[in-house]
């Protein structure tokens, strides 16, 4: 996949309002994500990369996404 489509993914991810959404687009974009993508995914949302493999980083980053969708509100501050 080109430079250019992986930029476009990326920043679809990132641009998500809410967490639950920021999920549901990586497990869209699964099967398209490569090492480098995913490590600047983790990067941007702070998930530690020590990770053995990309299934495994793809993994850590879904469940600290859940983690904090828990605590996302929809309500007015």
């Amino acid at each position: 996949m080109e430079d250019n489509d992986m930029r476009e993914i990326l920043f679809d991810i990132l641009d998500a309002e809410t967490s639950k959404e920021k999920i549901e687009k990586m497990r869209f974009y699964r099967d398209e994500l490569d090492e480098r993508t995913l490590g600047n995914i983790a990067a941007a949302f702070d998930v530690s990369g020590d990770c053995q493999s990309d299934d495994e980083l793809f993994e850590q980053i879904v469940q600290d996404l859940t983690i904090k969708a828990r605590y996302e509100t929809d309500r007015l501050r």
